[in-house]
């Protein structure tokens, strides 16, 4: 059976509600079995499906871009991961090791990537994208010491924009097109739950979060996430900044809840598009290459978390900057769809 966009979007709805339950159940639990289950598969299957749509660039060259740039953004992480955990470089001295300047590149790489696709996907003559480009390509240096600018791309940009922003503008995008007011009131519910997460009556000793379970929360990096989060809230309302672990405070638990409904979702939201996927259309030889991958990913982070989070981290960063002509392709329509409906 087909099924129209309305039903889609009352699937979508219902994914939300599921998710919602889960994420407030197992906030830890549920964000790293579907960070190393659900991860891996939306990697291989979207930038497969990206490839087909030529990535949604007006520029052949967006694919080596993308390329060059998460190798570069991902060779800093690689590196201290191989030489303080791999006893082969036990004797190596790495307090001296240039890792700031790699991770503060990754953060001018993030800014560069996310406005060249951004030009790209603009109308102007060749000589002003130009001009624009190494304007672009000289503020992303800067970027790099502004604080705000920091958590934006560095923190937020591919991680928490990616999965829960883009995602909300990805389903207001369909519904506009669409006609639904059901994909609507389901953006409206995306936004309600995100921001009513922080309005739970919860109390951090209602979680008692396994040590196993924190040592591979922290092996995902995703504290950094919890503190960005946490920065932004004391820029925004004026409160103290205080980096807590974030498996005892109330706080900590409510940013967890948001950021594993947020990744689930995400995933869920993805797979529902089965007509984009198009399991059926795959060569069977396609498909097992790619089941065995994806197998593979797994199993590395059944064995060891942070030996999977590394491994799949170039795969994780790359579908982020190759869906970036995508993100600006969907703010542009919905700009469009929008001033059509101005009487």
């Amino acid at each position: 059976m087909k099924w129209g966009a309305r039903q889609i979007d009352a699937l979508n709805i219902l994914m939300m509600l599921i998710a919602l339950v889960l994420a407030i159940s197992l906030p830890f639990k549920l964000f790293l079995f579907s960070y190393a289950v659900l991860g891996p598969l939306h990697y291989l299957t979207e930038i497969g499906w990206l490839h087909k749509k030529n990535y949604f660039s007006s520029s052949k060259h967006w694919l080596s871009i993308a390329l060059l740039c998460t190798f570069l953004i991902c060779l800093g992480p690689l590196l201290h991961y191989m030489l303080t955990e791999w006893s082969f470089f036990e004797k190596i001295n790495t307090s001296n090791l240039p890792f700031k300047p790699l991770y503060n590149l990754s953060i001018s790489l993030l800014f560069l990537a996310f406005f060249l696709a951004l030009l790209y996907g603009s109308s102007l003559n060749k000589s002003l994208k130009i001009a624009l480009g190494i304007l672009i390509g000289i503020s992303s240096f800067y970027i790099q010491h502004i604080p705000l600018g920091i958590l934006l791309f560095g923190v937020f940009l591919p991680t928490l924009i990616h999965v829960y922003v883009f995602t909300a503008i990805f389903i207001l995008y369909g519904s506009l097109k669409n006609k639904s007011t059901l994909g609507l009131i389901s953006s409206l519910i995306l936004l309600i739950i995100g921001v009513g997460i922080f309005f739970l009556p919860i109390q951090s000793s209602q979680y008692l979060i396994e040590s196993k379970t924190q040592s591979n929360f922290m092996a995902s990096s995703f504290q950094n996430v919890h503190y960005g989060i946490r920065q932004l809230m004391s820029y925004l309302i004026d409160t103290p900044f205080e980096k807590a672990p974030p498996f005892f405070t109330a706080l900590g638990i409510k940013i967890q809840i948001f950021i594993a409904f947020a990744y689930t979702y995400h995933y869920l939201n993805w797979f529902s598009k089965t007509s984009i996927i198009g399991w059926h259309k795959l060569k069977k030889s396609n498909l097992i290459i790619l089941l065995l991958i994806w197998g593979a990913s797994v199993l590395l982070y059944a064995i060891n978390y942070k030996l999977g989070f590394m491994c799949l981290l170039f795969l994780s960063f790359l579908h982020v900057l190759l869906e970036f002509p995508l993100n600006i392709l969907s703010i542009k329509t919905i700009y469009t769809l929008l001033k059509k409906t101005e009487p």
